[in-house]
């Protein structure tokens, strides 16, 4: 038994601090693309009435997947309930550049 702790106590640090990497690898892009998307629903939707809630970006679900160029983040609106209704958009930003080369709105 003490074996197993022990190797599994050596192991756990390395899992982590990979973790860690990989994360810090795509922690920029997808704050990249969050503020351009939160500056993008400001302009799009009005101050008031429905436009309110499409406005703040707690009330979109975020997804992100990553490839070895790039980092794919993509954002759905939900309403107060949780589930998914449409629109949106997708953003591809450059690992190494962290810039965006791409934008597409969903309908």
């Amino acid at each position: 038994m003490k074996i197993i702790f022990i190797a599994f106590a050596l192991f756990l640090p390395q899992v982590s601090a990979k973790a860690g990497e990989a994360f810090s690898d795509i922690a920029e892009p997808i704050s990249v693309a969050r503020a351009s998307f939160d500056e993008k629903i400001q302009k799009d939707f009005p101050g008031q009435g429905d436009g309110l809630l499409w406005r703040n970006i707690k009330n979109y679900s975020m997804g992100v997947v990553e490839n070895e160029r790039e980092v794919i983040i993509v954002f759905m609106p939900r309403h107060d309930r949780g589930s998914l209704i449409g629109g949106g958009g997708e953003y591809r930003i450059n690992k190494n550049s962290k810039k965006i080369e791409k934008f597409r709105g969903y309908e």
